[in-house]
């Protein structure tokens, strides 16, 4: 299978920090795929402090979705201020609008993600989002195939072509930022050799547990 051949490559991923994360191994695939191309992502100001420290593109350009995302001519200017005026490529890894329209005015020439609640009528290959995004896990059934949200989006850079060789999302931690961890565990009285878990009750309201099975986890690991 021949790799295509894409000069400049925009990458839009607007998501939070949890789904972002899960995100890494399809940006990571462009680069491992595309070792010469001109990459530039577009990513939440608000993970700015994670995302410096990934190495996933040559060119990282923060928009501030919370306060922008809702004006078409702030979302306008912010596209045309991108370091590349044409793309050979974009792929939208987030199903926001917004998204989609600074791909669109970023004048990229394919225009590659999910058609979510109808809202790709700006890409140029629109794929079938999963029937379970944005449900409540109570309202699953056994005729919804449920993956995890990594093959969701390792799905849409297999759509443009590439091979996809890891995908086991990772964070690669900066030397100061594990010095803040480890001060964090020392200051809260964690060794080093201590097991430790975290537990985060917290999500998207479709895959939000009750509070009861948080607790039963916590007892079972304590058990």
């Amino acid at each position: 299978m021949n790799t295509p051949k894409f000069k400049n490559v925009l990458i839009v991923d607007l998501l939070r920090i949890g789904d972002t994360v899960v995100t890494f191994p399809a940006i990571r695939a462009v680069r491992e795929n595309l070792p010469d191309a001109q990459i530039t992502l577009v990513a939440s100001t608000d993970l700015k402090s994670i995302i410096e420290d990934q190495e996933l593109a040559d060119n990282i350009v923060y928009f501030d979705c919370e306060k922008n995302g809702e004006n078409p001519f702030l979302i306008w200017k912010f596209s045309k201020s991108l370091p590349v005026q044409d793309y050979d490529l974009a792929i939208v890894l987030d199903t926001r609008l917004t998204s989609n329209l600074i791909a669109f005015w970023a004048n990229a020439k394919r225009r590659i993600g999910y058609n979510y609640r109808c809202r790709g009528f700006l890409l140029t290959d629109r794929v079938k989002a999963p029937l379970y995004w944005n449900r409540p896990m109570w309202e699953y059934s056994d005729s919804i195939k449920v993956s995890h949200e990594v093959d969701s989006w390792i799905k849409l850079i297999e759509k443009a072509g590439f091979i996809v060789k890891e995908q086991r999302p990772y964070i690669k931690e900066s030397h100061e930022s594990q010095k803040r961890c480890e001060s964090f565990l020392k200051e809260h009285n964690v060794a080093q050799t201590d097991t430790l878990v975290c537990i985060h009750p917290g999500s998207n309201i479709s895959y939000q547990w009750n509070s009861d099975r948080f607790a039963q986890v916590g007892d079972f690991i304590i058990e």
